[in-house]
C-alpha cells in the first residue's frame, strides 16, 4: 500500500515576503486554491488574501518539508508555526486544528498521555517540538518505515516494549548530549 504524503507549507505575503501563515495539507496545489476561494479561518488571513486578490497577486506557498504521518505532520506544523512571530502569523495554532475524520484526538500537552495506560517515554515522544521520524531512524536504523512502525508501537497497534523503552531514552540521551555541547555564540 502506498503511504499518503503530508506536506508542511507557508504562506507568505509576495510584497514584502513575511509568512503569514503555516499550514499542512496532502495536495498542496488544490489547497492553495481553497485559501484563495474559500475565506476560512481567522479574520486577518481573510482580509489579507483578499486584499491582495484585489491587487492581481496572490500568496506565495513555499513547502517546507514533508513527511508520510500525519502524527508527524501535526509535530512538523506545529513546530515551524512556533518559528514565527504570533503577531504576523494570521492561523489559529496548529494546537485547535482537526487532521480529518480518520485521525484521532491528539494532546499537546506533554503533561498528560493520550491514553491512561500510557508509558512515560510514550508520552515525552509526543512532544510536538520533537522531530518523531529523527528518533525513530535513530531507534530502528535498519528499518525503512522507521516512523510508521513507532507510530504504530506509540498508538497501540504493535507493542511498545521494554526494549524499544530502552532504545529511545538512548537517542533521547544522545540528543541530550549533542545539546550540552552546544555553545550559544
Amino acid at each position: 500500500m502506498k503511504s499518503r504524503t503530508y506536506y508542511i507549507y507557508s504562506l507568505s505575503d509576495p510584497l514584502d515576503s513575511v509568512v503569514r501563515y503555516i499550514g499542512a495539507t496532502i495536495n498542496p496545489k488544490s489547497r492553495l486554491n481553497t485559501h484563495l476561494k474559500q475565506f476560512t479561518g481567522t479574520e486577518q488571513k481573510t482580509a489579507w488574501i483578499k486584499g491582495l486578490i484585489l491587487i492581481g497577486l496572490k500568496p506565495i506557498m513555499t513547502i517546507i518539508c514533508e513527511c508520510d504521518c500525519v502524527e508527524e505532520a501535526k509535530r512538523l506544523e506545529l513546530f515551524h508555526y512556533l518559528k514565527y512571530d504570533s503577531l504576523q502569523i494570521f492561523s489559529h495554532s496548529p494546537k485547535q486544528r482537526v487532521y480529518g475524520p480518520s485521525s484521532r484526538s491528539f494532546n499537546f500537552d506533554n503533561n498528560k498521555p493520550v491514553a491512561a495506560n500510557e508509558s512515560p517515554i510514550v508520552t515525552l515522544l509526543r512532544n510536538p517540538l520533537l522531530i518523531l521520524a529523527a528518533v525513530a531512524r535513530e531507534m530502528y536504523p535498519n528499518n525503512k518505515g522507521s516512523l510508521t512502525y513507532l507510530m504504530k508501537k506509540m498508538d497501540g497497534k504493535l507493542p511498545f516494549t521494554e526494549k524499544d523503552s530502552k532504545r529511545a531514552m538512548d537517542v533521547l540521551w544522545r540528543l541530550k548530549s549533542n545539546i550540552d555541547k552546544l555553545t550559544a555564540e
